[in-house]
């Protein structure tokens, strides 16, 4: 072999070393490269579950307790009007409004693992519930009087009518922007830099 050839096969010799080292080095970093990914796909996944799972620990949240007081009069009058009755009752009532089921919120983190977006559905009237009432002047007639079936029931009235005005009323919406806010507060402490609340 000549000194030309000798010099030919070094330099062939040389550059499929070089060659196999690139390759080495690519197969490493691609190889490096995917398990990090699935790593980190893997520990997206983690995140979300834990997420999920600290929300859906609470069966319902409630955003607002409104409570309200009221008066309602009730009068009955017997026949031809020779016998009237009469009661006057304070009551007072509370109105939870929040989100009724939170397994309909879905939680999306992006693909960088510090942002999240929840969906969660708007805000309802949970209850509106009679806390107590209270007499506060009656009357009997001799043929006629109020039993206290008539009495729960003009309560139940008022209170179906309050829960129509706060339900026009923008308490709704204070409970909707509440709702944000302590998600938005839970997952920034979760470690979230970037939080979106959408409201559906």
């Amino acid at each position: 072999m000549s000194k030309g050839e000798k010099k030919s096969m070094f330099s062939f010799l040389l550059l499929l070393k070089v060659l196999l080292a690139v390759a080495l080095v690519a197969f490493v970093a691609g190889g490096s490269y995917f398990a990090k990914k699935k790593f980190f796909r893997v520990e997206i996944e983690r995140k979300r579950s834990a997420i999920s799972a600290q929300i859906l620990q609470v069966a319902e949240l409630t955003a607002i307790k409104y409570q309200y007081t009221d008066v309602v009069g009730i009068k009955k009058t017997a026949v031809a009007g020779m016998s009237r009755a009469y009661s006057i009752v304070k009551y007072t009532g509370v109105i939870r409004i929040g989100i009724e089921d939170l397994t309909r919120v879905n939680i999306s983190i992006g693909d960088e693992g510090k942002s999240v977006t929840v969906t969660v559905p708007k805000a309802k009237v949970l209850e509106n519930a009679l806390l107590h009432q209270e007499v506060f002047d009656e009357k009997d007639g001799v043929f006629v009087s109020i039993n206290t079936a008539e009495v729960i029931e003009e309560i139940t009235k008022a209170m179906a009518d309050k829960r129509s005005e706060i339900s026009e009323e923008n308490l709704l919406v204070q409970a909707d922007k509440r709702v944000g806010d302590l998600l938005t507060a839970m997952l920034k402490g979760a470690g979230f830099e970037e939080v979106k609340v959408k409201i559906l």
